[in-house]
């Protein structure tokens, strides 16, 4: 349920301030997806709502009574028709979105920034609304065995996207970013190709939560010719494991001289750094790489100064591998020693 003292500060809202004025609500320390008949009322009411984030607490089974139910809280929000910015805290799964939904006059049509996580089938039903105006999507997607990106591409006028795949917040696994084992997630050629029609894109960012993410078929010269469909690119940060070398980070540079964040992460094998090419990136403002170094580490700022001229912050880290699992189930790890890959962080200093 709602708490007391937010229930009682919405409600006030009604005087000096009437709901209908109302253009930024944000609603945290929900217990449950399911509100009162009195807040909902004051939702319908705030019909100049332009930005709407929620803030839930609570996961797994509810107990008896406490089921989640939020159809009428969904389809309370879709008829605020000036809402541009939605921030959902709260795993969408099954068909809930298409119940709310269907048959609705295009619901959240003047959305320009949406947050939402849960199962892909309905993510992948939220994202085929006629959302025309969104240029920002966040998503989180719960189900790793399923591909999100073809149900993306329809947006052509996305200019930054987070995409986070495979969360599962009851089975933390250690931050490993090898091979993938049987229950992570490999990108495929639709996926990369589905990306491929966001022209308009500044910012890209694909991570996983508590998997590996691999995409092993990639090559250098795929990913060189797939990074030239985002002429705008200002923000890439690729967290998947791949077999591609510094030739695509020094390509990239070429490219997107003008990118002003780099985070390529995927394990990367150096040899003799002096002998690498310099990157051309112009005005590079925090770089991320994992590397095997075969040279000493305290050669770490000269490296960094071939993509950042005067960096003010670096900071490394030794990753650690996966050995499989013991009798019992638990995952064994060891630290990899200080030859093997090592996270890079470096930023710029303030100009």
């Amino acid at each position: 349920m709602v708490p007391i003292h937010l229930l009682s500060a919405a409600l006030s809202v009604d005087g000096t301030n009437p709901p209908t004025q109302l253009e930024k609500l944000v609603l945290s320390g929900l217990e449950i997806f399911s509100l009162p008949h009195e807040l909902e009322r004051f939702l319908r009411a705030c019909t100049s709502l332009r930005i709407l984030e929620t803030q839930y607490r609570g996961y797994g089974q509810k107990p008896l009574g406490q089921e989640v139910n939020n159809q009428a809280v969904l389809k309370c929000l879709s008829a605020l028709i000036y809402l541009e910015d939605f921030r959902l805290d709260y795993d969408l799964t099954g068909d809930i979105v298409e119940k709310c939904l269907k048959g609705r006059d295009a619901p959240f049509r003047r959305l320009r920034h949406l947050a939402i996580k849960g199962e892909t089938a309905t993510l992948s039903y939220f994202l085929s609304l006629p959302m025309q105006s969104l240029t920002r999507l966040d998503l989180v997607v719960g189900d790793q065995f399923h591909h999100i990106c073809p149900c993306i591409t329809q947006l052509h006028c996305l200019t930054n996207i987070h995409l986070e795949i495979g969360v599962d917040r009851h089975n933390p696994r250690y931050n490993v970013k090898f091979w993938p084992g049987l229950n992570d997630w490999e990108g495929t050629r639709e996926d990369l190709n589905a990306l491929s029609a966001l022209k308009k894109l500044q910012t890209l960012s694909i991570g996983p939560s508590n998997i590996n993410l691999a995409i092993p078929w990639l090559t250098d010269d795929y990913f060189i010719q797939w990074v030239t469909n985002f002429p705008d690119l200002l923000n890439i940060c690729l967290e998947w494991e791949c077999p591609l070398t510094f030739a695509s980070v020094v390509a990239l540079s070429k490219s997107h001289p003008r990118l002003r964040q780099c985070k390529l992460l995927w394990t990367q094998e150096l040899g003799d750094w002096n002998d690498l090419p310099s990157p051309q990136f112009v005005d590079l403002q925090h770089l991320g790489l994992s590397l095997v170094m075969n040279f000493d580490r305290s050669n770490i700022r000269e490296f960094v100064t071939k993509f950042i001229k005067h960096p003010s912050s670096m900071s490394t880290c030794t990753l650690f591998r996966e050995r499989g699992f013991d009798p019992d189930g638990n995952l064994i790890v060891e630290e990899a020693d200080e030859t093997y890959v090592v996270r890079l962080d470096a930023k710029a200093a303030a100009t």
